[in-house]
């Protein structure tokens, strides 16, 4: 129980830091969906669609470590009663809901046209942004290059869930397996993911030193 309120309290404290940059990525995500949609070969439009997804999910992560440093409630996040693992999903709670927010306004346009494909590569796009945003989130944790190579793997990662996804729908045409096969090779980066996150939390220290 107070586990879960101390959970409730971290993400709450991210959303009312990053709420604004967040409707604006939403926004910006909406024209960047609208734009894709010159493209006139579908495979880069999916492409392009995931790889604006892994930047707002660095975008995002970025923003969340900003947050961490300057939110004065960070500094005392450690008391928590929390496991390592347990505060990375505190922390992930509410970029989460961003980018799968971010996600979804990039097919907002093709989704209320009830065009029934942007159904399935909505889809493997919400699981390329669940599998880029954790691995993102230990971009602002990490030193200037180890914060790059964060950030070049969670594009990959997104991208070869994606190649995954789309591989199996043109080997099955079938969009619920193509999605299930996505998924599946989702979770364990994100369980990857997540287990480094924690272990890089554990380490963190909120207040800087005094040298």
């Amino acid at each position: 129980m107070i586990g879960s309120t101390a959970t409730l309290a971290i993400a709450a404290s991210r959303a009312r830091a990053l709420w604004l940059p967040a409707c604006a990525l939403v926004f910006l995500s909406v024209a960047a969906g609208a734009g894709s949609n010159i493209l006139q070969t579908s495979s880069v439009r999916i492409v392009s669609n995931v790889v604006f997804t892994a930047l707002v999910a660095i975008a995002v992560a970025y923003l969340n470590g900003r947050a961490m440093r300057n939110d004065p409630f960070a500094a005392v996040e450690e008391a928590a009663p929390l496991f390592g693992r347990q505060w990375a999903r505190a922390n992930a709670i509410f970029p989460t809901a961003v980018v799968l927010l971010c996600s979804a306004a990039q097919y907002a346009v093709p989704l209320w046209l009830r065009d029934h494909a942007a159904l399935t590569f909505f889809a493997i796009n919400a699981i390329a942004a669940l599998t880029a945003l954790p691995i993102a989130l230990s971009v602002p944790l990490r030193s200037q290059w180890n914060g790059v190579l964060y950030a070049a793997l969670s594009i990959v990662g997104a991208l070869f869930c994606t190649a995954f996804g789309a591989a199996m729908l043109q080997a099955t045409r079938n969009g619920a397996i193509a999605v299930s096969a996505s998924a599946g090779l989702a979770l364990i980066l994100v369980f990857l993911a997540l287990r480094q996150y924690g272990e890089a939390l554990a380490r963190y220290d909120p207040v800087p030193r005094v040298t």
